[in-house]
Order: structure tokens, then sequence, then C-alpha cells
């Protein structure tokens, strides 16, 4: 097989296309164990802690912090008006995570709170704003897409939807995350 020699376990996997080969079969040597790859995250998630004490997805934010790897964020804007963060400040950033808050509503209601579901169960009129949500992320996270090494989705839908597309069109290995509110998905 040509990708019989390729380096095992590394993050920038041999291209699979023949072409790229050249006929050769030659790859560069595989990285020294002393090396630290920097990998470039852009994490897709509909909730990221907005201010200080903010309890929406802060175990997004924690696991970002834990790997380590610079990381684009892009997550959906909460510019409702009972919204809890409109007199907080906004909730710590470090140099390596850059957060890219996305409008998609003039009164955003689908996100935050209790979450996608329990807000659609409360307002089913939330529903109308699903179609721009789905474009709105996807048109910030492709853009950023090209300096990301790697594309983390956190829940399936919508944005496993969105990771997975972009990563299919973008080449980029993708990772989806489900959380226990993704569990209806799959008949858990």
């Amino acid at each position: 097989s040509p990708h019989a020699r390729c380096p095992a376990n590394t993050l920038d996997p041999c291209p699979r296309d023949a072409s790229a080969h050249r006929g050769d079969h030659r790859h560069a040597p595989p990285p020294s164990r002393d090396a630290n790859p920097v990998v470039k995250l852009l994490v897709i998630s509909s909730s990221w802690p907005r201010f200080e004490g903010d309890y929406a997805g802060h175990f997004v934010r924690e696991w970002v912090l834990q790997v380590g790897f610079p990381a684009t964020v892009i997550v959906p804007e909460d510019n409702r008006d009972e919204a809890p963060n409109a007199d907080k400040p906004p909730a710590p950033e470090t140099p390596s995570i850059r957060v890219v808050r996305v409008p998609y509503a003039r009164r955003a209601g689908l996100f935050y709170g209790g979450g996608a579901l329990a807000n659609l169960r409360r307002n089913p009129l939330v529903a109308t704003q699903v179609p721009r949500a789905l474009c709105a992320l996807f048109e910030a996270a492709y853009a950023h897409a090209r300096n990301a090494d790697v594309i983390v989705s956190h829940w399936l839908l919508p944005d496993g939807l969105v990771g997975a597309t972009i990563a299919r069109l973008c080449k980029r290995p993708h990772i989806a995350v489900g959380h226990g509110s993704d569990r209806w998905l799959v008949g858990a």
C-alpha cells in the first residue's frame, strides 16, 4: 500500500490522493518524540460562558483549556433582553482562545437559557431562528476553518452538522462530541 510507510499517529496524515504521492512514496520523517506539535482547533459550540461564573458551556471551555492548543471558538451570540449577561463583565478569556460570538437573530432565543430543546418547547416560534442560526454558525466557522488543523463540534445538532459539513469541504479532521441532550438523537 502506498500508505504503509506513513508516519503513524501524526495529526498531519499523508495525502490519500494517489496523485499527491507522485509515485515515489517518500514521506517527511515522523516528528521527533521531543516535539510538541501545535494543533490549531476550530471549536463550534452552541454555548460558551457569557460572563464570569456562567454555567452555559463551562465544560466546553474547560475542555478547550485542558487540551491546551490554540483555539478559535464559534458560538452564537446571546442578545436577548432578559440575557443574564447584560450587566456582568464578560467571561475571562486567554491569549490562546479566541471566542467569536455570532449574531443570528435580532432577539436571539434559540440557544442559552435552558438550551435549544427547552427553548423550542417553551416557545415554538423560536424554530423560525433555526435556519438563520445554522447559516450564521456555518458562515463564521467556514471563515475560520482554513486556519484550523482540527474541527471539534460540541453537541451533535446543530454544531456537529455544521462541523461535519465544513470538515468535508475544507478537508479537515472532525470530532463531534455528543452531550446529554443529544441522547434523543441516538435513541438512548
